[in-house]
């Protein structure tokens, strides 16, 4: 979407007649700070084949590298959307996260 609201790009399917207001309550970086929390709050990871998952909550988080989110309409709501590509623990998790509400969809 564009700042004009007209559309840039569509993905999957056209949904006629679907209004989304496409001005976020937040911030990219809040969206990311919002997955980093969920993310330390709920990491699990598997650290040999067979063993059952450990859980890795509260460990610091190291990212690979800074997430660019794309904001966007998912699902009929504006959401910003990306991976947390995490060094320690080892992770890739996809993130959306409503940018009217937010929360974690």
């Amino acid at each position: 979407m564009h700042a004009d609201n007209g559309v840039h790009l569509v993905h999957n399917y056209y949904v006629p007649d679907l209004y989304v207001d496409t001005r976020p309550a937040l911030s990219e970086v809040d969206a990311i700070k919002i997955a980093e929390s969920d993310l330390s709050r709920n990491c699990v990871q598997h650290k040999s084949k067979g063993a059952p998952p450990e859980s890795c909550e509260g460990q610091p988080l190291e990212l690979a590298r800074t997430p660019s989110a794309q904001l966007g309409i998912f699902e009929s709501h504006l959401a910003y959307q990306f991976t947390l590509d995490v060094d320690r623990p080892r992770l890739l998790k996809e993130y959306t996260i409503d940018a009217k509400q937010r929360t974690n969809s």
